[in-house]
């Protein structure tokens, strides 16, 4: 298995939060979200 690599430089990621509750009252819904991933880790 090889070791997976942390990214080099900045990412813009995009993705989707989803909620359901069933009680006391049905209710669900759904966002869309987008996030900075910054690499905080460097190798000596």
């Amino acid at each position: 298995m090889q070791a997976r690599q942390a990214p080099t430089a900045p990412q813009l990621c995009f993705g989707e939060v989803r909620h359901a509750r069933l009680a006391p009252k049905a209710n669900r819904f759904r966002y869309g979200v987008h996030f900075l991933r910054l690499p905080l880790r460097r190798d000596a």
